[in-house]
């Protein structure tokens, strides 16, 4: 997992998959159509491998708090 707290992990994620899908329905004559495709092939997969270790860092975060407040550890 990444070394980051996961709330950063989750808005890091929505932005990149707001950009991401933004990106396809903008009509810029000044973006090459490398960018204006680049960044969804990348952004899509990559927002979405944020946002499953967001919930998975979240999970294993609240399991850790409930823990600890059963007084078990």
């Amino acid at each position: 997992m990444l070394p980051v707290p996961s709330p950063l992990l989750l808005s890091s994620s929505i932005l990149l998959l707001i950009a991401s899908v933004g990106s396809v329905f903008t009509d810029t004559p000044n973006a090459s159509p490398l960018v204006s495709y680049a960044l969804p092939l990348v952004g899509v997969p990559g927002g979405g491998l944020l946002f499953l270790c967001a919930i998975r860092k979240g999970q294993r975060e609240t399991e850790e708090d409930d823990e600890k407040f059963r007084g078990g550890g």
